[in-house]
């Protein structure tokens, strides 16, 4: 997108929304890896010179509704912030709140599987992506570590304690990520993801109590015997993952 126009004008952003609108719907059809630029075109009723004076190719415009999808998300996220508690019981209510919430966001969103596309999480926001989609994306920031490291700093000072709380939820993020991709593979191929967004729902609990726990330990500054058995027992209680199915 580095030489391609930004969209200045209402009508500029209104045509990139419509653009996205139709990737969206053309990823739930046919799948990320048909999508063809024609065919997003064809769908928001467009030329396709109109799509290349946004977007250069097929790559850019599905990156692009991924990041619109993390804008979203992380929107979400700050409303959430808004009604937290800096404390334990805040952050494990936090916890579960966002992972509930980002698996039903998941499951109702139109071409949210484009999300994971081209590593979205792990690559720096691009100046042109950032004045192309505005929002909350800004420029040099890995989507992964912006998240990870504005729910610490609400909870936590800089320091040692805010690198480990940003470390641990890098952590669950990549887990999330993970699960719903498999989640996502499952629903574009026409099968039944509904288990995987269930075992998705489960191996998340488990993490945040262990995310919690962690936590716990961080705010008291040592840990003890219960603490470990505690943890212990919360893994143990995680799902095996069936490949078969």
């Amino acid at each position: 997108m580095n030489d391609r126009i930004t969209p200045t004008q209402a009508r500029g952003v209104a045509r990139v929304q419509e653009l996205l609108n139709a990737c969206a719907a053309v990823v739930d059809e046919v799948g990320i890896e048909r999508l063809t630029t024609n065919l997003v075109a064809e769908r928001a009723e467009c030329s396709i010179g109109t799509l290349y004076r946004y977007f250069p190719d097929r790559t850019a415009v599905l990156r692009a509704l991924g990041l619109r999808h993390f804008d979203e998300i992380h929107t979400r996220m700050r409303e959430v912030l808004r009604w937290t508690e800096p404390d334990v019981a805040g952050y494990r209510t936090l916890l579960d709140r966002l992972a509930i919430d980002f698996l039903e966001w998941h499951q109702k969103t139109p071409g949210s599987p484009a999300l994971g596309y081209g590593y979205l999480f792990d690559l720096p926001i691009s100046e042109a992506e950032a004045a192309l989609l505005g929002g909350v994306l800004r420029a040099g920031e890995v989507p992964r570590l912006m998240a990870a490291r504005e729910i610490a700093q609400f909870f936590v000072p800089e320091g040692p304690a805010f690198r480990q709380l940003a470390s641990d939820i890098e952590f669950v993020l990549m887990i999330a990520f993970s699960l719903i991709e498999r989640a996502s593979a499952y629903r574009l191929s026409g099968r039944d993801s509904e288990p995987c967004y269930e075992r998705a729902k489960r191996t998340l609990e488990t993490t945040n109590m262990v995310l919690v726990l962690r936590f716990e330990e961080l705010m008291r500054g040592s840990r003890d015997e219960a603490q470990l058995e505690r943890l212990a027992d919360a893994l143990m209680q995680e799902m095996p993952i069936d490949l078969d199915n």
